[in-house]
C-alpha cells in the first residue's frame, strides 16, 4: 500500500510540476505579428523577455539587447498563474500581465494594467511552446 501511495504522490508531482513549469520559448505568429516570451522559471519566480512585432514589422518592441530582462515576477501554485511585471521597450515604461499555464504546451498572456502610454505587446493571447 505504502508503494502504491508513494508512487501516486510522484505522479501526481510530475503532472503538477510539468503543469506549473513556465520555462521555454513560447510564441504566436501570423500574417503580419509575431509574439514571443522567453521565460525561465526557478520555484515560484519567474523571469524572461518578449518579442513582439506588429503592423507587419513596423512596430517591434521588446528589450534593447537580447539580454535584456523585461519579464519579472512569480507564480502562484495553487492556481498555477503567474503574475508577472513587464516593460515595454516601446514606451519604456512598465504594465502588469498574468501567464496561465493552460495545457503543456500552451500559455495564456493577458495584460491586466496596460503601461502608459504606446506599447505593442498583444493585451491577450495563446502562445505555444516552441
Amino acid at each position: 500500500m505504502k508503494v502504491i501511495l508513494t508512487l501516486a504522490l510522484i505522479a501526481g508531482f510530475e503532472v503538477f510540476n510539468i503543469n506549473t513549469n513556465f520555462s521555454g520559448t513560447w510564441n504566436k505568429s501570423k500574417p503580419g505579428s509575431a509574439f514571443t516570451l522567453h521565460l525561465h522559471q526557478s520555484g515560484s519566480n519567474i523571469t524572461g523577455s518578449h518579442v513582439s512585432v506588429q503592423k507587419n514589422g513596423d512596430r517591434i518592441d521588446s528589450g534593447f539587447d537580447s539580454a535584456d530582462v523585461t519579464i519579472t515576477g512569480t507564480i502562484n501554485s495553487s492556481s498555477k498563474i503567474a503574475t508577472v511585471t513587464f516593460k515595454s521597450g516601446y514606451c519604456n515604461k512598465k504594465g502588469i500581465a498574468t501567464i496561465r499555464r493552460i495545457n503543456a504546451n500552451q500559455i495564456v498572456w493577458k495584460i491586466k494594467n496596460p503601461p502608459p502610454g504606446e506599447y505593442y505587446i498583444p493585451n491577450i493571447d495563446t502562445l505555444t511552446k516552441q
